[in-house]
C-alpha cells in the first residue's frame, strides 16, 4: 500500500512538474522569454469579432498573410490588433474590421508583435490594474513569498521527524528507501508549486507592463564652417605674402578691395539629409546700435553638407557710407565694426524625423582711419575664424520592456 502512494506521488510531482513547463512554454510572455503578448482591446474597430475590454492573447509567427489579425506596434498609439488586408513591398496594409478606413501606419514586419491565437471576453477589464505600478509591487511581493513558503515547506518536512521526538537519525537510518524517496518527492512537489506560483505572478506582472516602451532617442549634429579673407596691397612688400592674409591687418592706404569666404559643414551622428539657403553679407556698424549691410553673395539654395560661400566689399565704399553718417547726424565715431556674416537656413532629415536651424555666425573686424583689424576675441573666447553650434533633433524610440526584479531586469 505504502508502495503504490509512493509511486502515485511521484507520478503526480512528474505530471505537475510536465504541466508546469508545457504551461510556461505556451502562455510565457514575451518579455520573459516566451512567444506571446497579451492585448486589451481599447476600441471597437474589431467588432463583432472583438469588442473592447476583450483580452486577447497574440503569439509570434515565422510569416504573415491576407486575412491574419495581428497586433502591431505603432510609433505613436502603441499596440494596435487589426486585420492585414494586403501588402505594399515589405510593408503590412491593415484595416479594422468595423472600420471603413485603411490604417495611416503601414508597418514593416519587424513592427509585427504576433498573430491572434485566441482572445477572452471582458479578461482585459480585469486585467487592467495590473498595469499600475503599485499593483505590480505588491504581485511580485506575493511572488517572493511563494518562494519563501515553497523553501519552507520543504525545509519543515525535513525537520519535522526531530520535532516529533523520533530519534535524529531516524529520518535517515529508521525508515525505508521508499519513505525518504517519497519524502523527497513532496518536498519538491511543493518547492515546485511555489516556482509555478511565482512565474506566475511574474507573468501577470510583465503583461500589466507595455510590450515597449519610448526612451529618448536624439540626435545630435553640428554646423561649423571656416573664415577666410585677403586682400591684395599697392606695396606687397609689407606683407610676407605680398598681399594681406588671414589674421593680416588690411591697411587703408594700401588696399581697398577685400576678399571673404566661408565654407560650411554639416556632420552629424546618424546619416542626414541636408538643404537649405544661404547668402553672405557684411555689416556696417558703431557702439550706438547702428548698422547699414552690404551684400556680398545673393541668396542661393545648396544641397548637401557642404558649401563655400564667397565676395568681397570695398573699404572705399563703407567710407564714404561713414562719411555719410558723420556728415549728416554730426556724430563721429574713432572706429566701427565690420562683421561679415554667412546666413545659413537648413532644413532636413535625420532618423526618420525632420528639422530646421539657422547658422549666422561672424567674422569681425575693427575700422578705424587707418586699417581694418581682426577682433580675434570678439567670439567669447571661440575661434572666429572656425565658429560652430551644436543641435539637437529630439524623438523618441520604441524598445522592449522590461520588468525589473530586485537587482534584475527581465526583459
Amino acid at each position: 500500500m505504502k508502495t503504490r502512494r509512493t509511486l502515485l506521488a511521484s507520478l503526480g510531482s512528474a505530471m505537475t512538474l510536465v504541466l508546469v513547463i508545457v504551461a510556461w512554454v505556451a502562455f510565457a510572455p514575451t518579455k520573459l522569454g516566451g512567444q506571446v503578448s497579451y492585448v486589451i482591446v481599447s476600441g471597437n474597430s474589431m467588432e463583432p469579432g472583438m469588442h473592447r475590454g476583450d483580452l486577447a492573447v497574440v503569439r509570434r509567427s515565422h510569416s504573415y498573410t491576407e486575412g491574419d489579425v495581428v497586433t502591431y506596434r505603432h510609433p505613436e498609439i502603441g499596440p494596435v490588433i487589426h486585420r492585414i488586408i494586403g501588402r505594399e513591398g515589405e510593408r503590412f496594409v491593415f484595416k479594422g474590421d468595423h472600420n471603413d478606413f485603411i490604417d495611416g501606419h503601414r508597418p514593416l514586419e519587424s513592427e509585427l508583435i504576433g498573430e491572434l491565437w485566441f482572445r477572452v471576453p471582458s479578461a482585459g477589464r480585469l486585467m487592467r490594474p495590473l498595469q499600475e505600478q503599485k499593483y505590480a509591487a505588491v504581485l511580485i511581493v506575493l511572488a517572493l513569498a511563494g518562494l519563501g513558503g515553497g523553501a519552507g515547506v520543504a525545509a519543515s518536512r525535513k525537520r519535522s521527524p526531530e520535532r516529533e521526538g523520533a530519534p535524529p537519525q531516524a529520518a535517515h537510518t529508521g525508515g525505508t528507501v521508499m519513505q525518504s524517496i517519497t519524502r523527497n518527492w513532496e518536498d519538491g512537489l511543493a518547492t515546485l508549486g511555489a516556482a509555478a506560483f511565482a512565474f506566475l505572478v511574474l507573468a501577470l506582472v510583465s503583461f500589466g507592463r507595455p510590450v515597449t516602451r519610448e526612451v529618448p532617442d536624439n540626435v545630435t549634429y553640428t554646423q561649423s564652417g571656416e573664415f577666410t579673407y585677403s586682400a591684395q596691397a599697392m606695396n606687397g612688400a609689407l606683407y610676407d605674402s605680398a598681399a594681406a592674409t588671414t589674421g593680416d591687418p588690411v591697411y587703408r592706404r594700401q588696399s581697398d578691395r577685400v576678399d571673404v569666404s566661408f565654407h560650411y559643414r554639416f556632420t552629424s551622428t546618424r546619416p542626414a539629409e541636408v538643404s537649405g539657403s544661404q547668402r553672405l553679407v557684411a555689416e556696417l556698424g558703431d557702439d550706438s546700435g547702428w548698422k547699414r549691410t552690404f551684400e556680398l553673395q545673393p541668396e542661393v539654395s545648396f544641397s548637401g553638407g557642404e558649401f563655400t560661400a564667397a565676395g568681397a566689399f570695398s573699404l572705399q565704399e563703407i567710407g564714404a557710407a561713414i562719411e555719410q553718417l558723420e556728415n549728416e547726424t554730426g556724430v563721429h565715431n574713432q572706429s566701427y565694426t565690420v562683421s561679415v556674416v554667412p546666413q545659413v537656413s537648413i532644413a532636413g532629415s535625420m532618423a526618420g524625423r525632420t528639422f530646421e536651424d539657422t547658422f549666422d555666425p561672424a567674422m569681425e573686424f575693427k575700422l578705424d582711419p587707418f586699417q581694418l583689424s581682426l577682433l580675434k576675441d570678439s567670439n567669447n573666447g571661440k575661434d572666429t575664424l572656425a565658429p560652430s553650434a551644436e543641435g539637437l533633433s529630439e524623438g523618441k524610440r520604441s524598445e522592449t520592456n522590461t520588468v525589473n526584479l530586485l537587482f534584475f531586469e527581465l526583459g
